[in-house]
């Protein structure tokens, strides 16, 4: 028989935002960067076939998209569900609100563009082989760094794991 999982309730305690950030932050932070940089260089991707790296470069670039959003999500959002996850869930009450930077321009087109292009089909799709088309990466991974080292110096202590650390301070 499957081990039944009971899922916490916010607010979160710091035993589980330590383990919540060893695990599942780490691995969001750690594909957006690990992702842009990669796209940031101008290696070739191969496949069997010139189909499959075609389909494998797509697949970095949405994993970018899909990353990107999780991590501005998880530092900018102010409407969390029950079993979000954000930014502030470390730190003390109110905290994090008053003292994150306000979201620049770029970052919340980048993440209406994930919206529109990745989570859904829609008509607002960028058609073509266009240059706007193109994820700015090093641009966005550059916005992003100062406000996750705030985020990093800010958070309680007994919330993060040393690997989330290690991770965000190697940036």
């Amino acid at each position: 028989m499957a081990k039944k999982y009971s899922r916490p309730s916010q607010p979160y305690s710091d035993e589980f935002l330590r383990k919540y950030s060893e695990e599942h932050l780490w691995y969001e932070i750690d594909m957006l960067f690990g992702i842009g940089q990669y796209l940031s260089e101008s290696t070739a991707v191969c496949g069997p076939t010139p189909d499959d790296a075609r389909r494998i470069n797509n697949l970095l670039i949405e994993g970018f998209g899909i990353h990107l959003r999780n991590v501005i999500d998880f530092l900018f959002w102010d409407r969390p569900a029950p079993t979000d996850v954000v930014a502030s869930d470390f730190c003390n009450p109110g905290a994090w609100e008053n003292l994150r930077p306000p979201i620049g321009s770029a970052l919340t087109r980048a993440r209406t563009r994930s919206n529109r292009e990745l989570a859904h089909l829609t008509t607002s799709r960028i058609a073509g082989a266009v240059p706007e088309k193109n994820w700015d990466a090093v641009a966005l991974l550059k916005e992003l760094k100062p406000t996750l080292k705030l985020w990093l110096e800010k958070a309680k202590p007994s919330t993060k794991s040393t690997r989330i650390k290690e991770l965000i301070d190697s940036l």
